[in-house]
């Protein structure tokens, strides 16, 4: 443990606007999406991301839809030579919300981010309150939480929960997660963020 406070400010490197696919165990996906969020890019850069319960018998596939995915990369929005995202202010909750996320009930911070790796060296374990300059992230990390804790409750006596899917780009198929493989998919992400 140290006794330092950690100041968070983004340099505007872009890494996180031109590096938008990641490679899983588990598949390949872009950046998550709301529902609405979709409408923010051209439809050829779109796909669903997740998605439960099932329909379908010759092609089974989930019931319902309720995250997308930006396929783009880098991302249609962002402009190299200004370094900057053109819809910035309608920008996705992901991105608003990185470099954090959500994960067991914590908070986590992902260290891909360049700027991240530089301001908090492997393996230091600190308290939240030694981290500051997170305002913007956390309002939109609270949105997500909210948006999927919604999700959840308003489904419950609806579908099957246990049955999710995932649409994996390396397939361009819908992919049905067990509660298991979730949860291992869940700790990939875990492997690639600090917690805070």
């Amino acid at each position: 443990m140290v006794s330092e406070t950690y100041t968070w400010n983004c340099n505007r490197c872009g890494e996180c606007c031109t590096k938008t696919i990641a490679d899983t165990g588990l598949g390949r996906y872009g950046v998550f999406l709301l529902p609405h969020e979709r409408f923010l890019f051209p439809e050829q850069y779109v796909k669903p991301l997740y998605g439960v319960g099932i329909k379908g018998k010759s092609r089974p596939r989930p019931k319902y839809i309720y995250a997308y995915q930006n396929i783009s990369e880098p991302c249609g929005w962002y402009e190299p030579k200004l370094r900057e995202c053109m819809i910035y202010d309608k920008r996705p909750l992901a991105c608003r919300e990185f470099p954090l996320s959500e994960h067991g009930g914590g908070i986590m911070l992902h260290r891909e981010c360049p700027q991240v790796a530089k301001l908090i060296p492997e393996g230091v374990t600190f308290k939240p309150n030694q981290l500051k300059g997170f305002t913007c992230e956390l309002e939109a990390l609270k949105e997500m939480v909210f948006y999927f804790f919604g999700l959840f409750v308003t489904n419950i006596p609806k579908i099957d929960l246990q049955c999710a899917w995932a649409y994996d780009l390396n397939k361009d198929t819908w992919v049905r997660w067990t509660l298991q493989e979730l949860e291992e998919f869940l700790g990939v992400v875990d492997k690639k963020v600090k917690q805070i």
